[in-house]
């Protein structure tokens, strides 16, 4: 999808995707909004590929979905969905701008971008404010799956303090990158934060490569 891959191995992407995506609607009660946290333990995992791909999943089966870059050291989705707001999440929780300046639609129907800003200066102590928990709310509102990239558990703790305030977290692991200890360290931490973890995707899964 946006990484070159054979055509088999695209089907099989698509499919897990579809499969995760019929999971989170079956998981909430029926037409409930939810806002998910999708994080991993360590950076190239394949978070922010598997959040594009799932907000574009969830769209084509006619949910309104908002996509939020949660990650505010390393964007990533504004270039994967190749927009360029002039404004994302950092100027609405401070109040520089409205939610109405920084949402943009993407080239897919029903999938919006709620992007984020390279600059700011202590992302985590930003999402711990009051103004994070009441756009999200406004966000639920307006869509109804808003789902968030979040950095790496083991880089900083950012994931953890967004995952607290979603409705669920998904954890990406990616065989052959990250230990089981390691893992078990991310599961714990989300815990502790007060996340609801609803489960791991394994990505990159080499058993299935016959499939």
């Amino acid at each position: 999808m946006y990484v070159k891959m054979s055509e088999e191995a695209q089907g099989r992407f698509d499919a897990a995707i579809e499969a995760l995506a019929a999971n989170i609607r079956f998981a909430g009660a029926a037409g409930e909004p939810r806002a998910i946290a999708i994080t991993s333990s360590l950076p190239n995992e394949g978070k922010s590929t598997l959040t594009v791909a799932l907000g574009n999943a969830l769209a084509k089966g006619g949910r309104r979905v908002c996509l939020v870059e949660g990650d505010l050291r390393r964007p990533t989705m504004g270039r994967m969905l190749g927009c360029s707001p002039t404004c994302g999440i950092g100027s609405v929780l401070v109040g520089d701008a409205t939610l109405d300046d920084a949402l943009v639609p993407t080239r897919q129907a029903r999938l919006f971008l709620l992007n984020g800003e390279a600059d700011i200066a202590n992302p985590a102590d930003l999402f711990a404010t009051q103004s994070f928990k009441k756009t999200l709310r406004t966000l639920k509102r307006r869509f109804d799956y808003v789902i968030i990239d979040t950095p790496p558990l083991h880089a900083v703790v950012d994931a953890a303090v967004i995952a607290a305030e979603a409705d669920d977290t998904v954890l990406v692991v990616r065989e052959g990158l990250v230990a089981r200890g390691s893992v078990r360290s991310s599961y714990d931490q989300l815990r502790k934060a007060g996340a609801h973890v609803l489960g791991t995707v394994v990505n990159c899964d080499s058993s299935r490569a016959g499939a």
